[in-house]
Order: C-alpha cells, then structure tokens, then sequence
C-alpha cells in the first residue's frame, strides 16, 4: 500500500495526504487516514499542521477527528500562529468552540 505520511514538497513545505485532506474538508478521507496510521502531528517545515489547515478553512469534522486522533492543539507555526487563531480570524466559531 501508500506510504501514509509520505509528504509532497514544492520546493519550500512538505505536505502530507492527511494535511491536504483537512485544507480541503474532506472528512471521510481523514477518518481513512487517521485510521491508516497517518500522523496526526506531522507539521510542515513552516510549523503548518493538518489541524491548522482544517481550522483556517472551517472544516469542522475534520476538526473533530484530529482532536480525537490526539492532534496538538497549542501546537504553533515558526511565526507564532495556531489553529485557534486561524479559527477565530476567520470566523469558524464551531470549530474555535472545539479548540476551547
């Protein structure tokens, strides 16, 4: 089978099929995942994590089953940026009281 967490890389981040799962709001493609072994608190080189991805954008589920996979919460980009804070700039109100 496919390497779970193997990372596609553009030349400046890395990132993995569970990340671009959650970017994209596709929440049965994150259970598969998780459930495939993937590393829920795998970041980019810039410190991005799947739950960052999922909280910018609002994907809810995807939220829900990072957090019950064991997703770092206050984990922080290398500016100093969390999931929680993508959440609140954007307005994603169901996923911030997930993050809380």
């Amino acid at each position: 089978g496919a390497a779970v967490d193997a990372a596609l890389s553009d030349g400046s981040t890395a990132s993995t099929a569970l990340m671009l799962a959650c970017e994209n709001g596709h929440a049965a493609c994150v259970r598969l995942l998780l459930g495939g072994g993937a590393a829920v608190v795998a970041a980019e080189s810039d410190g991005w994590t799947a739950l960052m991805f999922a909280c910018q954008n609002g994907h809810e589920a995807c939220v829900r089953l990072l957090l019950g996979g064991g997703a770092a919460v206050d984990a922080a980009r290398s500016d100093g940026v969390t999931a929680l804070m993508f959440a609140c700039h954007n307005g994603h109100e169901a996923c911030v009281r997930l993050l809380l």
